[in-house]
């Protein structure tokens, strides 16, 4: 089992999504077992019901089906955040 631990700033640049992105395409083609990715990708404005976001938010979301990861979290994680 492969296990990734992730913190995406509220003010991640464009780039540093790119890369975050890249990375776990990469880790999850190239780790073939189970993988855990666990940690704040502070991505507020997905609705994990449905699946939707902005176009960051939809980009991440694309990342994730594309590498067949689901998320298990689908609330807030402290009570003075929400999710929009």
């Amino acid at each position: 089992m492969i296990v990734g631990n992730v913190y995406r700033s509220l003010n991640s640049s464009c780039d540093n999504d790119v890369k975050l992105r890249d990375t776990i395409s990469y880790m999850c083609n190239k780790f073939k077992g189970h993988k855990l990715i666990v940690g704040d990708f502070n991505y507020c404005n997905i609705d994990w019901k449905f699946l939707t976001g902005g176009n960051d938010e939809a980009k991440f979301l694309s990342s994730l089906r594309n590498n067949f990861l689901l998320q298990h979290v689908t609330e807030p994680r402290a009570a003075d955040n929400h999710i929009h």
